[in-house]
């Protein structure tokens, strides 16, 4: 890359309006995407702590991957690090084309209002949602393949299934998650890695998880799930419980489904086929 041509595209990566990823840029400089600033999810899920919090195995040699909604690409580019021959990183060409309630503050039109006010009028333009990983594909010379399509267009669209799935910070955005899962199983070959909003664990927080998962299981032994109905302003349709979520993958066909990490609000649950 030319010193003009990169000196062009870094001025478009600082000007561009909205990260949510967080990048290493090199030189000392970085993007602090929305995630990290607002801590929307646990330090180590960044990638100044390797993103442990989503166990990526490691070594990616031979395998494919897909990544379901993954906005500016920070975990498909970290999968092509570790050797991963090919990723599919996937966005809704339209935020308008995401699951939208018929009434009260779920509508689009009061999320496209939302946006005015909060002076991102750009949130709802064509291919917003994958703007930020294509500067980033062109500045890191990657070959990540980049395509739009919601979770449950993904049969039609996409040639075959992939080795590793990744369907991270989306499911409690949708209306059919269930549906989505299932679809995940259908594409998926060897493993998905699902990480999601969850209940915070309140009861007995410095227990190990096994062992809340033994009395909670005593006291409530039917996994829950809270219904939000896309009326708050992160358009989270669920809450899941993280055994009602563990349940759901198994129902989905998913086998050997374990809880990997729980911090705050955040899961990281791992499934095989």
């Amino acid at each position: 890359m030319s010193d003009i041509k990169n000196n062009d595209l870094l001025a478009a990566i600082r000007n561009y309006p909205f990260w949510y990823h967080s990048f290493d840029m090199g030189n000392g400089e970085r993007i602090v995407g929305w995630a990290e600033s607002s801590q929307a999810i646990p330090e180590t899920g960044l990638w100044t702590h390797g993103f442990n919090f989503y166990h990526i195995p490691e070594s990616l040699a031979g395998w494919s991957v897909l990544d379901i909604a993954g906005w500016d690409g920070a975990l498909s580019f970290e999968c092509e690090n570790r050797g991963a021959p090919r990723v599919v990183m996937t966005n809704v060409r339209n935020v308008a084309d995401s699951d939208f309630a018929l009434a009260g503050r779920g509508t689009l039109e009061a999320r496209r209002q939302r946006q005015i006010q909060a002076g991102q009028p750009y949130w709802f333009e064509d291919g917003f949602t994958s703007r930020g990983a294509f500067l980033m594909k062109q500045w890191l010379s990657s070959k990540v393949e980049i395509v739009y399509a919601t979770v449950y267009e993904l049969p039609q669209v996409l040639d075959g299934s992939f080795d590793l799935v990744l369907c991270c910070g989306l499911l409690y955005h949708l209306r059919d998650p269930i549906l989505a899962l299932q679809i995940c199983r259908k594409i998926t070959r060897k493993q998905i890695i699902v990480e999601s909003m969850c209940k915070p664990r309140k009861l007995m927080p410095k227990f190990p998880l096994w062992l809340e998962d033994r009395i909670v299981d005593r006291l409530f032994p039917k996994p829950m799930v809270e219904y939000w109905g896309n009326q708050d302003d992160g358009a989270n349709w669920w809450c899941f419980g993280v055994r009602s979520l563990k349940a759901m993958m198994e129902d989905a066909g998913f086998k050997g489904v374990e809880v990997k990490e729980q911090v705050g609000s955040r899961c990281v649950l791992v499934g095989y086929v």
